[in-house]
């Protein structure tokens, strides 16, 4: 009889010591998993960050290529005004080119007013465009009449105003939607430094 229960006190020594043994391999596995979600994250972040300066830097120089543009105009030298129209082409190559994966980043984080901020699809035939892709894609059209003029010596007071009423409208749309941007990915990343947990386990 005491043999029997000693064997059952050493089978449940064993049973308790194989089911310790299975709830630490198990308890590493998860912190291993939590531990890479939490790394996975944070790179998360710092890319959605990286995202935010390239479309600044994008629009920045769109804009900027686009007033020296004018400025060539108002200059009257047609070697300026070829340089200068050169140059804001290939930003409009880069925002064309460039526009949709950043696009892909920030919609991870930033919210669907700030989104339809940069690009609304539903702008595109509206004559005052609210978001800055269709304010740019009008700019434009602004500036391809304004090189026609500029060949044939038409340009007039009322374009140009027209498209420097258009210029100050972006700049300050420009403003607003960094600004909005960098408030939704600095709220998730408040979010996540307060609770990591909550964006760990999240599958």
């Amino acid at each position: 009889m005491k043999k029997e229960k000693l064997a059952e006190i050493l089978l449940s020594f064993l049973l308790l010591a194989g089911a310790g043994t299975w709830v630490n391999y198990q308890f590493q596995n998860l912190s291993w998993e939590r531990e890479a979600r939490f790394e996975l994250l944070k790179a998360d972040f710092i890319e959605n960050k990286s995202a935010v300066n390239d479309i600044t830097a994008l629009i920045a120089r769109r804009l900027f290529l686009a007033e020296q543009f004018v400025e060539a105009v108002k200059s009257k030298n047609t070697v300026q005004v070829t340089e200068a129209w050169n140059r804001y082409m290939d930003s409009v190559e880069d925002w064309n080119k460039n526009l949709g994966p950043i696009r892909v980043h920030l919609d991870s984080f930033a919210k669907a007013e700030s989104s339809e901020l940069v690009t609304d699809y539903d702008d595109l035939n509206n004559l005052i465009p609210a978001s800055l892709h269709y304010k740019f894609y009008r700019l434009h059209e602004y500036l391809l009449e304004l090189r026609k003029c500029a060949i044939q010596n038409c340009v007039t007071q009322d374009r140009l105003y027209k498209i420097g009423t258009l210029v100050s409208q972006i700049g300050e749309q420009r403003d607003s939607y960094i600004l909005k941007i960098s408030s939704d990915l600095y709220q998730k990343n408040l979010s996540f430094e307060r609770d990591p947990g909550k964006y760990v386990t999240a599958k």
